[in-house]
C-alpha cells in the first residue's frame, strides 16, 4: 500500500503508477525491502512476547520459577543493591554543604582580623 503511494503520488510521472526514473524505482525497491524487513522484526518480536509470557504463566501455575523462595530472595537482593547504587549516585551528585569559616586545614590557626 505504501508503495503504491509512493509510487502514485511522489514518483514522476505523478499521478500515474509509471515509474519514469531509474533512481525512483530504486527508491521503491529500497521502500519494500526496509518495509519487509521491518514486518519480519516485529513479527518475531510478538512471536518472542508471546512465548515469554506463555513461560511465565507455566512458571506461575507450576508453583515453581516466579513463586519460589530463590526467585523471592534474588529479587529482594536486587532491590537493595538498587537501593545502594541509587543512594550512591545521590550522594555523588549532591551539592557540597556551605561551611562557613576558614577550611578544615586552617582551624588550628588563629585569624587576626
Amino acid at each position: 500500500m505504501a508503495v503504491a503511494g509512493l509510487s502514485y503520488f511522489f514518483a514522476a510521472p505523478i499521478f500515474s503508477f509509471w515509474i519514469e526514473y531509474a533512481l525512483d524505482l530504486v527508491l521503491v525497491i529500497a521502500l519494500v525491502l526496509a518495509s519487509l524487513i521491518l514486518t519480519r522484526l516485529v513479527g518475531s518480536a510478538r512471536k518472542q512476547t508471546e512465548a515469554a509470557l506463555q513461560a511465565e504463566a507455566r512458571a506461575r501455575a507450576s508453583g515453581k520459577g516466579f513463586g519460589s523462595t530463590r526467585f523471592r530472595r534474588w529479587s529482594e537482593a536486587l532491590r537493595r543493591d538498587r537501593a545502594k547504587i541509587q543512594a550512591a549516585i545521590e550522594r555523588l551528585f549532591e551539592r557540597p554543604k556551605f561551611r562557613p569559616g576558614p577550611p578544615a586545614r586552617y582551624s588550628s590557626l588563629k585569624y587576626c582580623g
